[in-house]
């Protein structure tokens, strides 16, 4: 994917300089600027993400999320490009950080969570994968067949995972999406998926890499007082989100994004499936 220079020229009235492509990410095509001495991150959403993320409901959350002082300040937002420039906030994300603090990363979901924010749509874990599986049947490609018994456990707790009060959640609090500023204070990023949801959600996202540090936040986030119902719910949003990362991962193998972002998604598949097993036996194991 080509940078849209037209845009940056318009931005920045032609005075910037690309500094560095931004690795990571697996619905964007990001580049460091510098202009007049400041910094600024441009997203580009590929093609396939710009046909499967709501960017009105984007921009809108964003402006949401900067209101609490958590996140850096967009200037440039194309919904119908999905072009975005965000100043960029001087740090690293925690994906980069060796020594990171819970407490401050419960405090951040917590200044989210207990704002009584509301973005203005319910996130729905059915529709959402029904709307990937069609696209994925559109490029005729085949899961394994142990995916299916997995998302019929979703099927039939959806009731009860309903049942649960819906605040304003970020839905991908990833490490990627999380940035510990220089000056040690911590900030959100990325809200394509934001929409209100069970807040038990973005703790099972922060999972994404490695579930002891999901139990771990959760454990925080509780304040060390996790019921046997809120641990239900978190491997339940854990399975649920590695099924749906797994099958982003089948799609975008076979289209452009697998060259455009750098990943190999066929191992990006694998390593999301064999999650999602893992919850499924640790949900049917001690949740009959």
């Amino acid at each position: 994917m080509e940078i849209d220079y037209e845009v940056l020229n318009k931005i920045f009235n032609k005075d910037y300089e690309i500094i560095d492509k931004i690795q990571g990410g697996m619905t964007n095509f990001s580049h460091l600027i510098k202009s007049k001495n400041k910094y600024y991150i441009l997203y580009q959403g590929s093609d396939f993400a710009n046909l499967s993320i709501d960017r009105q409901l984007e921009r809108h959350c964003q402006s949401l999320v900067y209101s609490l002082n958590i996140t850096s300040k967009n200037i440039y937002f194309d919904i119908d490009k999905g072009i975005k420039v965000n100043e960029y906030i001087l740090g690293d994300s925690l994906n980069n950080v060796d020594n990171f603090s819970y407490e401050a990363v419960s405090a951040l979901l917590h200044t989210l969570h207990d704002s009584h924010l509301k973005s203005g749509k319910t996130f729905n874990m059915l529709e959402s994968m029904d709307n990937y599986l069609k696209i994925l049947n559109k490029q005729n490609v085949k899961l394994d067949d142990a995916f299916y018994p997995m998302l019929n456990l979703i099927k039939n707790n959806f009731i009860y995972l309903s049942s649960f009060k819906k605040t304003i959640c970020h839905n991908d609090f990833q490490k990627s999406n999380i940035v510990k500023s220089v000056d040690d204070k911590y900030y959100m990023i990325d809200f394509e998926f934001m929409m209100d949801n069970d807040l038990v959600y973005d703790i099972a996202a922060f999972a994404n890499n490695d579930m002891k540090e999901g139990l771990k936040l959760l454990d925080v986030y509780f304040n060390h007082q996790i019921n046997d119902d809120i641990l239900k719910r978190f491997y339940f949003y854990r399975m649920y989100l590695s099924l749906q990362w797994y099958v982003l991962a089948k799609i975008k193998s076979k289209n452009e994004d697998n060259d455009i972002l750098g990943f190999d998604f066929n191992k990006v598949a694998s390593f999301f499936f064999d999650n999602a097993l893992y919850c499924y036996k640790y949900l049917t194991t001690n949740f009959k």
